[in-house]
């Protein structure tokens, strides 16, 4: 059941995230603002302002102060969670910024880039860290373990990484994360990545139609099933709170696709529980509520709707 549709002031939405006490949405899209509204009223509460081109990420820090959001603009910015002022820019990568994950600790992001390379780097001053360069493709998703421990990359070049988040190697000229396994069960880009809560499973999702869930704690033989009930390209994946269910969304990009929708399943037997359609055409991006009562979506349109998850 839908609960309200937001109409902000903002272009097509590309990305949402939902602050950690459930009360308040991000969003950020192609026309460059962060946008944070309250979900109760729909009151429109401050814009983010800075970005020069279209924002592709937007995550709350855990204890719910910052935001943190990414753009083609190669830069990653932090902001004040209260009022929207800019705390500082991260400019160390060379191309767009497609995604970024929190710490769970909130000392450090990651920021995945078309440039090939995940950056691991300081929330706080902005200095760089440690650099991850696995892959051979653009970066399309990062995902820190709820654990802390672990870090997953995905992107073009099909595969799904995770490496050590803790110790990295000390290389001549940059550190370098020891990669741990490496997922390639994928026959076309990796667009999202997603922790189970307890760390042990993820799940990726990407243009061949599929949802894949696998160990993440086993180097071999990890597949553990593969959810197919999306005809077209899976775009954007969550992970419920209590690790039952999987809400994933897809579309192909017209107005009429019969795939323009969210499918929430189980993820233990794959099973559809229901499929949710909206008015928003093909889903780019979707997030679940910390208290796992309410998912926000959105897709080619300008609007972001909240409905209900159980």
């Amino acid at each position: 059941m839908t609960l309200f549709t937001y109409h902000g002031p903002f272009a097509r939405v590309r990305a949402i995230a939902w602050s950690p006490d459930s009360q308040r949405l991000a969003s950020a899209g192609s026309d460059q603002p962060v946008q944070v509204w309250e979900i109760d009223t729909g009151d429109h509460l401050f814009t983010c302002l800075g970005h020069s081109d279209s924002a592709s990420a937007v995550a709350w820090s855990p204890e719910g102060k910052r935001l943190a959001s990414a753009s083609n603009d190669q830069t990653v910015q932090v902001w004040d969670a209260n009022d929207g002022h800019k705390i500082l820019t991260y400019t160390g990568h060379s191309d767009w910024v497609n995604a970024l994950a929190w710490s769970p600790d909130g000392t450090r992001i990651a920021s995945a880039s078309a440039d090939k390379t995940v950056r691991i780097w300081h929330a706080t001053s902005g200095k760089r860290m440690f650099t991850y360069r696995g892959h051979s493709d653009w970066l399309r998703a990062v995902a820190w373990s709820p654990d802390g421990i672990r870090i997953a990359s995905a992107g073009d070049d099909q595969s799904v990484q995770v490496w050590d988040a803790q110790h990295p190697s000390v290389m001549p000229q940059w550190h370098h994360f020891f990669t741990l396994n490496a997922y390639h069960g994928h026959s076309d880009r990796v667009i999202a990545v997603a922790w189970s809560p307890d760390s042990q499973r993820i799940a990726s999702a990407g243009y061949d139609h599929t949802v894949q869930i696998w160990d993440a704690t086993k180097t071999a033989k990890n597949h553990i099933f593969t959810y197919q009930g999306h005809s077209s390209g899976v775009h954007v994946l969550a992970w419920s709170p209590d690790g039952k269910r999987i809400a994933s969304g897809s579309g192909d990009g017209t107005s009429d696709g019969i795939d323009n929708c969210v499918r929430m399943w189980n993820t233990t037997t794959g099973e559809t529980i229901y499929i949710y359609r909206g008015d928003q055409g093909a889903v780019h991006t979707l997030a679940w509520s910390p208290d796992g009562k309410r998912l926000a979506s959105a897709g080619k349109g300008s609007s972001v709707q909240v409905w209900q998850a159980r």
